[in-house]
């Protein structure tokens, strides 16, 4: 569920603000309208497919390569996060507005009456609060998972509490601190705003790009290399959290089927590799599964509604 729920949001709304930003860089709106084929469920699935063949790909060449590539691709990603905080904090919503205005065939202040004409209303609403934890729980669970292929790491017993904690003190600072410049440099009104016709009225959105954070600096960097930088480091986001899937997935597999509860071949590790090679192919076989039936049919709501059930005993538990 977890993967399956990352993947269908990179393939639908990462992929296509990739393109976006470079659409926005090397002024190229072919790219822009190349993303937005990705609404629809088969060309999405078709990008996501193709992610999960190249990440499971690393997996099975080995933990060594999967670490090799999870640091550049952590590399690359904290690169991107850091233009874009500084794009938000030495710009203003004027500057935003301005930039906005000028790459798009709508304004920044027709986006907001769009909304409120769809039915928008502005407050605070508990349910909805409730309605979004499943997502929230899918995009940002999983600091504490490094203990499933903690047998492969070099003094486990140190570095597992060091990076959990680490992990987990960063992302708070990180979400922290970009909430605050994301809502100096865009404002309340209009995230709100686009995020509600995006998400609840697609019909009533004059914009077809998804309404995400890398997208919205693009507009103000005004720098083809920034954009491309950018554009990367999104994607590179997505990659490490599939690929520390297949790594957590892979190795629960193996558990169970050393234990003798699944089938002892899926426990067979590659000695030139050292990768159960056998338990990655059935994670991309599983992932897929899950991904599909998220583009292709209704039953994700039914995973989201479980998912809140596991946050709120998460909570209680931990």
């Amino acid at each position: 569920q977890f993967p399956g729920f990352n993947v269908a949001t990179f393939a639908s709304q990462v992929f296509p603000s990739a393109l976006s930003i470079l659409a926005i860089g090397f002024n190229a709106p072919g790219l822009q309208k190349w993303g937005a084929t990705f609404q629809d469920p088969g060309h999405a699935f078709i990008a996501g497919c193709v992610m999960l063949l190249v990440l499971g790909a690393i997996a099975i060449v080995g933990t060594k390569a999967v670490n090799r590539f999870m640091l550049w691709a952590f590399v690359i990603a904290m690169l991107g996060f850091l233009i874009v905080a500084g794009l938000f904090l030495f710009n203003s919503q004027q500057d935003f507005a301005r930039s906005f205005n000028a790459a798009n065939p709508v304004t920044y202040a027709a986006v907001i009456r769009a909304a409120a004409k769809a039915g928008y209303h502005p407050g605070y609403s508990w349910q909805a609060t409730l309605g979004a934890l499943p997502y929230m729980a899918l995009l940002y669970w999983g600091f504490t998972w490094a203990v499933y292929p903690g047998g492969e790491l070099k003094s486990a017993s140190k570095t597992i509490r060091s990076s959990v904690l680490g992990a987990l003190a960063l992302g708070t600072v990180m979400l922290l601190v970009i909430w605050l410049l994301i809502l100096k440099a865009i404002g309340w009104d209009f995230l709100n705003a686009i995020a509600y016709l995006f998400y609840i009225n697609p019909k009533a959105n004059p914009i077809s790009t998804p309404p995400l954070i890398n997208l919205y600096a693009a507009y103000l960097s005004h720098n083809a290399v920034l954009d491309v930088i950018m554009a990367v480091s999104f994607i590179a986001w997505s990659c490490l959290i599939v690929i520390a899937y297949f790594m957590v997935l892979s190795r629960v597999i193996f558990a169970l089927s050393f234990d003798r509860i699944l089938p002892t071949a899926l426990s067979n590790v590659n000695e030139r590799t050292n990768s159960p090679v056998n338990a990655v192919l059935l994670s991309i076989v599983g992932v897929v599964a899950v991904f599909a039936i998220s583009e292709f049919s209704t039953l994700l709501g039914v995973f989201s509604n479980s998912t809140l059930g596991l946050a709120i005993v998460y909570v209680f538990v931990s």
